[in-house]
C-alpha cells in the first residue's frame, strides 16, 4: 500500500477529514489512528503513518514501533530504521521509551561516544521518572 492508499484507507475510516474539509490534519487525529493500525504489517502501518521529518508522521510512527511487537524489545528499533526515511528520529524516540537497559548489549559494545551520551543523558532521567541505573 503506497502513501495516498493509506491515506485513502484512513479517511475512509474517518481518522483523517477529507482533503476538501477546511480543518487540517491534527496530531491528536494521527496519534488516534495508531490503535486501528495495530494488527496490520509495518508495510502498511507506515503507508498510512509515513515516517518523514515533519511531526505529522514522525510522532505517530514512533509509538506505533513500541506497541505492535512489545513483546521483542529488539523489533522496536529495528521496525523503525528499516522503514527508511526519518528512521533515526522514530527509532530513536522509540527506543526512548524502554531505554538503553532494553538495548542488546551487542548493540552497546562498539558505540562510539558511549560514556558522552550517559552523560548527556543523566540529566535528562530524573524529568522521565528514570533511575540513574546503567544497563
Amino acid at each position: 500500500m503506497g502513501y495516498e492508499a493509506g491515506i485513502d484507507e484512513l479517511r475512509s475510516r474517518e481518522l483523517i477529514p477529507p482533503p476538501w474539509e477546511p480543518d487540517p490534519v491534527r496530531l491528536t487525529d494521527r496519534l488516534q489512528a495508531i490503535g486501528e493500525l495495530l494488527d496490520g504489517t509495518p508495510e502498511q502501518a507506515f503507508a498510512c503513518m509515513w515516517n518523514g521529518a515533519f511531526v505529522l508522521e514522525s510522532l505517530p510512527a514512533a509509538p506505533w514501533c513500541f506497541l505492535h511487537p512489545p513483546q521483542d524489545l529488539e523489533k522496536v528499533p529495528v521496525t523503525a530504521v528499516n522503514r527508511g526515511r526519518d528512521a533515526d528520529t522514530v527509532a530513536a524516540m522509540a527506543g526512548a521509551y524502554h531505554g538503553e537497559a532494553a538495548l542488546p548489549h551487542r548493540w552497546l559494545d562498539d558505540r562510539e561516544f558511549a560514556a558522552e551520551l550517559r552523560d548527556l543523558a543523566d540529566p535528562l532521567r530524573p524529568l522521565a521518572g528514570v533511575d540513574g541505573g546503567q544497563p
